[in-house]
């Protein structure tokens, strides 16, 4: 492992879809899997906009918390 500098960028609206994005990219697969692929372009959509309420807070470490529940068939 190491560690990966973060380059400090001020403007919400450039970072949000990154962050979205390397989201996406760890999770898609299991969500996938778990949920359907009908979900996931909604699902990170609002993910990214989450992030750019409070990029600010995500630079700093905070995380979210995501909870999906499988419907019943």
């Amino acid at each position: 492992m190491a560690e990966l500098p973060r380059p400090l960028v001020h403007d919400t609206l450039s970072i949000s879809p990154m962050i979205a994005s390397h989201v996406r990219a760890a999770m898609e697969g299991m969500i996938k899997k778990q949920f359907g692929e009908e979900i996931l372009d909604e699902l990170f959509d609002l993910y990214r906009q989450k992030c750019e309420q409070s990029v600010l807070n995500t630079l700093l470490g905070d995380t979210f918390l995501v909870v999906l529940r499988r419907k019943a068939d």
